[in-house]
């Protein structure tokens, strides 16, 4: 998908690990934060929201090239 002209979005990223039981989980956030976007991509009366995705997640190494792993995510725009 092309982006239009005028399209401006900030995006941000956090996330850890850490060892646990054996494997390792992780927990992150992601954040877009609409600047500047174009009416023809929104329609004349939108309006633009920031939008936070929250993640959990759990990796297990079988063996040496397998893994066994489990993520979930949850949005919700503000």
């Amino acid at each position: 998908m092309a982006a239009g002209p005028g399209l401006r979005i900030n995006s941000y990223s956090f996330g850890v690990t850490t060892p646990l039981a054996g494997g390792r989980f992780s927990l992150g956030w992601n954040m877009a934060d609409p600047r500047s976007l174009p009416e023809s991509i929104t329609g004349p009366n939108a309006q633009t929201k920031s939008q936070h995705v929250y993640s959990v997640g759990y990796q297990y190494d079988l063996s040496k090239r397998t893994m066994a792993f489990s993520y979930t995510h949850r949005t919700r725009p503000t």
